[in-house]
């Protein structure tokens, strides 16, 4: 979340947060739903001056509220480290990159985590917008990214003071991240072992609310063909145990995912303009 909007959501929550369900919801609808209607007015705006202005301005949006160029960097160089013999830079780079310390982690740990940060990175910073874009165009990308912004800031360890807020926050982008989650699963399955995926997706995935992300990451590992290592133990995946190659692997899983949207995307604005 940019600082500029995370100080609007805090001044929002400060002066109209009173603990309340329906307060909750309003400061929920001030932080996202003004955003959501200027780009609404603007992409209506721009349309009126032809496809090829509206395109350009729909493709700028989409940039602005997509960021995974950095996870997939990250995520490379570590392996190219790890090949290379350089433990311990990688371990450093490791910490930088999620912030869980790797002193005591295995090669194996930390490509198993990397795998994981790769594929949930892709999935909420890439995939989550452009399913949106392609359902509502720019408003649908704006609207996804600011939810989760919100969702995220609300929930935060150290805020203890919007649990109110926070569960409007989760339960509004529950609903939003439903198809997303599973538009994203199918396409990690579509580019890669598509058998493995799909027979993982069904039997690993935990169903219940707030697990939804296991979809992303039990179809990616099964895409793959690697076994991950989830929380609490849990087995995702089939296939060899996690290193070097698969951690790159990942990234290369995401290119190809990126670039079958990419393609839909451009056959939609062939189908405006003709």
């Amino acid at each position: 979340m940019t600082q500029w909007f995370s100080r609007y959501t805090s001044f929002l929550e400060r002066n109209l947060n009173a603990g309340h369900g329906r307060h909750s919801l309003l400061v929920w609808g001030l932080s996202v739903l003004p955003f959501v209607l200027a780009t609404l007015l603007v992409t209506f705006l721009l349309a009126r001056l032809g496809v090829l202005v509206e395109w350009v301005w729909g493709v700028a949006v989409l940039y602005l509220c997509m960021g995974f160029m950095d996870t997939a960097g990250k995520a490379a160089s570590i392996a190219a480290l790890l090949r290379n013999q350089e433990q311990e830079k990688a371990r450093q780079q490791f910490e930088l990159w999620t912030g869980v310390a790797a002193t005591h982690l295995s090669d194996a740990e930390i490509c198993n985590q990397g795998i994981q940060k790769t594929l949930l990175g892709a999935y909420q910073y890439l995939f989550g917008a452009m399913i949106w874009f392609v359902l509502l165009g720019p408003t649908g990308a704006v609207l996804y990214r600011l939810a989760q912004s919100v969702k995220d800031e609300w929930t935060q360890d150290d805020q203890p003071d919007t649990g109110a807020m926070g569960s409007v926050a989760s339960s509004i982008f529950y609903w939003l991240e439903w198809l997303p989650l599973r538009v994203s699963a199918t396409s990690f399955a579509m580019v890669g072992n598509f058998e493995d995926a799909m027979y993982c997706w069904r039997t690993q995935a935990d169903r219940s609310p707030g697990k939804g992300l296991q979809l992303v990451l039990a179809s990616g590992a099964g895409a793959m063909g690697v076994k991950l290592t989830g929380e609490n133990g849990q087995e995702l995946g089939q296939g060899a145990e996690a290193d070097a190659d698969f951690l790159e692997s990942s990234t290369n899983l995401i290119w190809r995912t990126l670039l079958m949207w990419l393609g839909m995307l451009f056959l939609l604005m062939l189908m405006q303009w003709f």
